[in-house]
């Protein structure tokens, strides 16, 4: 995602992410985000799904791969952002 993007996410959000204002993250707060976000490195090569139907371990692979832990936690139960695990979400 470019910068733009993740700017209007934080402050318009999509889906279920909290929307937040500038006045509670500042735009230079966000760029500083952003910036740590680019630094990361994946742990390893994208999993490559090679079958038809949802795979519970590709799908654990994936979900490690772009750390969506970091807001949902390790299990999707919920940190920073809302829990994932054993809720309904479009």
């Amino acid at each position: 995602m470019s910068l733009d993007a993740v700017t209007i996410q934080v402050y318009q959000p999509a889906g279920d992410m909290p929307v937040f204002s500038e006045e509670a993250v500042s735009r230079s707060d966000v760029a500083a985000i952003y910036a740590y976000l680019q630094s990361l490195t994946p742990s390893g090569p994208r999993p490559e799904i090679t079958i038809d139907r949802p795979d519970s371990a590709t799908g654990a692979a994936l979900y490690d791969y772009f750390g969506c832990s970091g807001c949902h936690g390790s299990q999707a139960e919920g940190v920073f952002g809302p829990p994932l695990a054993y809720t309904p979400r479009s």
